[in-house]
């Protein structure tokens, strides 16, 4: 929710209203509760209107002296920012890996088979621990996967795998 100060939003966490005696005057009082405190500007303007209203359609009238400042404080047990700490860092490992097992999952479906297509069998052989074990899919002419044996072989017809035995793939090794 937010309080409406002239052209201004300020966000508040709620207003609570109850009756409170100050320097022997029973008031009615407004608390706004916010988590930045409300600047040098937003209490002149209350100061100076009669009423301000919040965006869900509430209005407060005649609220223009502040009575009190508030601050909260949490307690913090000491292993809570170790504990964010050792959260913060395995989740940015977490992500680091996901990437990187990302990036290499591209490498191997996408980048090196897209580099390997064409080549030479002489490149292939230098190129061996970088070529993609062959697995189901579909593959063109040109692609390269390594056969059970550990074998490079190119693909010499389209085909979807999946219809195709492993041995019978029409390749040439």
């Amino acid at each position: 929710m937010n309080i409406i100060l002239g052209e201004k939003q300020v966000p508040i966490i709620t207003a609570a209203g109850h009756v409170e005696t100050i320097n022997g005057v029973r008031r009615d009082i407004i608390e706004l509760w916010t988590d930045e405190p409300l600047t040098a500007e937003d209490i002149e303007y209350i100061k100076t209107h009669d009423s301000f209203t919040n965006d869900g359609g509430g209005t407060y009238n005649n609220y223009k002296e502040v009575v009190r400042y508030s601050t909260w404080l949490a307690q913090v047990d000491p292993n809570a920012a170790i504990v964010q700490q050792v959260t913060a860092e395995k989740e940015a490992a977490i992500k680091e890996k996901e990437a990187a097992v990302q990036a290499k999952e591209t490498l191997q479906t996408v980048t090196i088979p897209t580099l390997l297509r064409g080549r030479t069998d002489d490149v292939l052989v230098e190129m061996l621990d970088y070529i993609p074990e062959w697995a189901e899919g579909v593959y063109v002419v040109g692609d390269v996967r390594k056969d059970a044996s550990g074998y490079p072989k190119i693909c010499v017809q389209a085909h979807n795998s999946i219809t195709n035995q492993a041995q019978n793939m029409p390749c040439r090794g």
